[in-house]
């Protein structure tokens, strides 16, 4: 599940990094004017032309298109795919403070493969560039690093730091991990309003797990009001 969350959340990054740089390039055209350029630039601008103008930029030093280009090698788009190139141009991109290439270059570092091995000092440290930023969904992760503990001492206290800033930004599962753990108060003191407030508020966003655990602790205050 976790693999799949980030693919989903890649696609978007990317997507949103070239609408990003087509809205750039539109200035304050008219509908009309950008019918044209988009006609034209069907016809004039070939793949092979996108990518090395790509590359121009990147090795320009624009970030934005470091980022990009780290990202096509490291899903393999159009091209094999090259985990260490897109770690070499994502680097560039996250040390001019771009906050999703920091993000995605954290999570290169979490899971690892065969040509990038795994490296949680690295993935922390990026990603807790991100999440400075306000990167939400690295909040979020650096969160689960820090409760898990496998790669790097366990701190409960920085997991809830963490999750309660991604849950602010609106993130259901930060929202539901802070809800378990206020429920559950094994690991911090129990509190069974916060984890009521939390776990109602990742229900809102259609997280059945949220639902289920809210219905189990809305009964148990039910019960403890009765007595």
């Amino acid at each position: 599940m976790q693999l799949f969350d980030t693919s989903i959340r890649f696609i978007l990054l990317l997507l949103t990094s070239v609408l990003l740089q087509f809205l750039q390039g539109c200035g304050d055209l008219d509908v009309g004017s950008m019918a044209q350029m988009t006609k034209k630039s069907i016809v004039e601008i070939t793949p092979e032309k996108e990518f090395a103008q790509m590359k121009r930029d990147a090795e320009a030093g624009d970030p934005e298109a470091q980022f990009t280009l780290g990202s096509l090698y490291f899903m393999g788009i159009d091209m094999p795919k090259d985990t260490p190139k897109a770690v070499q141009w994502l680097q560039k991109a996250a040390e001019q403070e771009h906050v999703q290439a920091q993000d995605l270059l954290g999570i290169i570092y979490q899971f690892g493969d065969e040509k990038v091995p795994k490296d949680a000092t690295k993935a922390v440290k990026w990603l807790q560039k991100a999440a400075e930023q306000g990167h939400a969904m690295a909040q979020t992760d650096l969160g689960a690093i820090y409760r898990k503990g496998e790669d790097v001492p366990k701190n409960v206290a920085k997991a809830v730091e963490w999750w309660q800033k991604a849950a602010a930004n609106g993130i259901a599962k930060a929202q539901f991990n802070l809800g378990v753990l206020y429920a559950l108060g094994d690991e911090i003191p129990l509190d069974p309003a916060r984890a009521f407030a939390w776990l109602y508020l990742a229900s809102v966003q259609i997280n059945d797990e949220a639902t289920a655990l809210l219905i189990k602790i809305t009964g148990k205050m039910k019960l403890d009001s009765d007595r």
